[in-house]
């Protein structure tokens, strides 16, 4: 990951402003591929959102990235992958913060 931010979804009509918004602000960097979760069901490469207007679709966000890869996962979904994914950097148990008490 280059870097993170955060939008506010109802400043931005589509998904792809946002996007286009969030690469604006920082240096311009490749990116290989792409990955969000989104709340709503996750049929054919596309999603409607459940709290938002907007409409997804890989193959259009991977233009406005632009990148060859774009994955859309129900957003519970990744969430469930993160946890299960490791991570080189957290801690383990029997090292700092954890207590062995």
């Amino acid at each position: 990951m280059a870097r993170h931010g955060t939008l506010c979804s109802r400043e931005f009509p589509t998904f792809e402003a946002a996007i286009a918004s969030f690469l604006a602000e920082g240096p311009r960097v490749h990116i290989e591929a792409a990955c969000f979760g989104i709340a709503g069901p996750v049929v054919g490469g596309r999603v409607t959102t459940t709290n938002l207007t907007w409409q997804f679709d890989e193959e259009r966000l991977a233009a406005a990235i632009p990148t060859r890869r774009v994955r859309l996962l129900n957003d519970l979904a990744a969430m469930g992958g993160g946890m299960l994914a490791p991570q080189p950097n957290a801690p383990r148990r029997g090292s700092l913060p954890f207590s062995e008490s």
